[in-house]
């Protein structure tokens, strides 16, 4: 796969607007410690690591929403270079750290399949609070690896026509946030699909992938507190048009 520090990694990232558009992007880092993971399939395999994605865009004038980590916090950003987080799309092309690449950003479903794109969502759902250090954001690349690669009906890391696995099985960090993942792989289906799936592609080095949290809709019970207060707010309201007795 690639020479001086190879880049298999991303998180959240968001341009403006829906089209597809150049967009000129050098990664510099992986934020967190990555760790070595092992991915097997019939026609593809990768040994080496996994992490999620720091890095700049570097197109002037480009609004784009960015988040710190995995979470749903998204700030606004307007000036160029912007510093963004992404995960890797590919186990078969390599990409450089610190080396300027020009990528078209295209709709998930246009790159991954409608259904596969639908499942990545869930799973930036299910896990938004999930990468945390580096045992979690190479378990969540792997997942994300699983879902983009995997032929066979169900997502599961160790098992299945596409596998996954840290390289050092014995470390417990490690073990810990590959069952935890496969966890929210095996119910991937019981998550709503809250992020819209977008992707970075190059024919010649590592496609990116990233994801933006959907426009957040109130819950049945959030609904229900609210509308209890305005009843309550026009209850109190009522009261005090009402005169008092003997008045």
């Amino acid at each position: 796969m690639a020479a001086s520090r190879t880049a298999l990694s991303c998180a959240v990232l968001a341009l403006a607007g829906g089209a597809a558009q150049a967009v000129t992007v050098n990664l510099s880092r992986f934020p967190y410690p990555p760790i070595d993971v092992v991915m097997q399939g019939p026609a593809e395999s990768y040994t080496g690591e996994a992490g999620q994605f720091e890095g700049t865009l570097l197109d002037g004038g480009t609004v784009l929403s960015s988040s710190a980590d995995a979470r749903a916090r998204v700030h606004v950003i307007g000036a160029s270079p912007t510093s963004f987080l992404s995960y890797c799309a590919e186990i078969t092309q390599a990409i450089q750290f610190n080396t300027p690449y020009e990528f078209t950003r295209v709709e998930g479903a246009a790159r991954f399949g409608a259904a596969k794109a639908d499942d990545l969502s869930r799973l930036f759902t299910a896990a938004a609070s999930f990468v945390v250090d580096g045992s979690t954001s190479a378990a969540f690349q792997s997942a994300l690896w699983e879902i983009v690669y995997e032929h066979d009906d169900v997502y599961d890391l160790a098992g299945g026509l596409f596998t996954g696995a840290p390289v050092n099985p014995a470390d417990a960090g490690s073990a810990a946030a590959f069952a935890q993942i496969n966890l929210f792989l095996a119910d991937l289906s019981s998550y709503a699909p809250l992020y819209h799936v977008e992707a970075l592609t190059n024919q010649n080095v590592q496609d990116l992938l990233f994801a933006t949290p959907l426009a957040a809709v109130p819950e049945p019970q959030t609904w229900s507190l609210l509308l209890v207060g305005l009843a309550a707010a026009g209850w109190v309201a009522r009261r005090r048009r009402t005169p008092a007795a003997g008045s």
